[in-house]
């Protein structure tokens, strides 16, 4: 809990960092925990922004909260106003999550 408050909070770059370091485990609890703080949107966006270079985002979401299903997240995270990329489908087709 104390990482979490600290990456949502007034922190060092250093911590920020850290965050990312530690994986999609980390960095989807972190999006999940800001969400809850709409003063911490700005940091969820620009912290998912730049996770997404590195994975999807139904990574994020899977890790983020594992007592619900990944779609919820999403949904959750969508409706506290973070803008989502779409995903692309098995299919090829391209389809928002949801």
């Amino acid at each position: 809990m104390q990482w979490k408050q600290a990456a949502c909070g007034q922190t060092s770059d250093r911590v920020k960092i850290k965050v990312i370091k530690e994986g999609p485990g980390h960095i989807g609890r972190t999006i999940d925990a800001c969400c809850k703080d709409p003063s911490q949107m700005v940091f969820a966006q620009a912290l998912l922004d730049k996770a997404l270079e590195d994975y999807f985002l139904i990574q994020l979401a899977m890790l983020a909260n594992t007592k619900v299903n990944a779609y919820v997240t999403i949904a959750a995270w969508e409706k506290t106003g973070l803008r989502l990329p779409v995903e692309k489908t098995t299919c090829g087709s391209w389809a928002r999550p949801g």
